[in-house]
């Protein structure tokens, strides 16, 4: 599954290799603004259907393990795969 027309200030990380305008893994950092407000903490959010997971390649499962030590602050930089992760999301 994916999530398209975010509200605020979301840095993409991943999207559906069929349709870049989808976003499959996004972060929202503290203080982000919001339609009402700002974030409080680090948002990492992940959109896979219930069936979703039996397709995530070996580096769509770090990307998502690095997004959560990430998002837990144990690694201090965003992730940023910088085209080089073949991840097939919802394909």
């Amino acid at each position: 599954m994916t999530c398209s027309g975010f509200q605020g200030d979301a840095d993409i990380i991943a999207v559906r290799v069929d349709n870049e305008k989808l976003a499959a893994m996004s972060v929202y950092e503290e203080g982000t603004k919001l339609i009402k407000g700002a974030t409080k903490t680090r948002h990492v959010n992940i959109w896979p259907h219930s069936t979703g997971w039996e397709m995530i390649t070996d580096d769509g499962l770090q990307l998502i393990e690095r997004s959560v030590l990430y998002a837990l602050g144990r690694i201090p930089q965003a992730v940023n795969p910088g085209n080089a992760l073949a991840v097939t999301w919802g394909t």
